[in-house]
């Protein structure tokens, strides 16, 4: 309830009537001057203005009734990753024996293999 500051009267926040099954206030029961995070954020507009006028309804006539008669059957796809595999291949020549390159490399590979690989992974 709120206090209608031109009126002076007191005034629900919500509809006053259900003349459809739907959860939204019907747009001519729709009140802008209500203290209502929709008229906030809408800027007075009811919720089906803001559906309606959305790119998925913009060119579907009589929303509010067709959305409560037509029945839509969703399309669910679920996807999920497949595991992730890494190769690691490794040089081994004289070369890596220089300067204890083969030291840095195997001790890179190890803290790549226990830190930065998430659990899961084919290695």
């Amino acid at each position: 309830v709120f206090l209608d500051s031109k009126t002076n009267e007191l005034h629900p926040n919500i509809c006053s009537s259900k003349k459809n099954e739907s959860v939204f206030c019907d747009p001519d029961e729709h009140n802008p001057e209500a203290p209502t995070k929709q008229n906030s954020q809408c800027h007075g507009r009811s919720a089906w203005e803001v559906i309606e006028q959305s790119d998925d309804f913009i060119n579907v006539q009589n929303s509010t009734t067709n959305m409560t008669s037509t029945v839509i059957e969703p399309s669910i796809t679920f996807v999920q990753p497949g595991s992730s595999r890494i190769f690691i291949a490794v040089e081994d020549t004289n070369v890596m024996e220089l300067q204890r390159r083969w030291e840095f490399v195997r001790k890179a590979v190890r803290r790549l293999v226990v830190y930065d690989i998430s659990e899961g992974t084919q290695i």
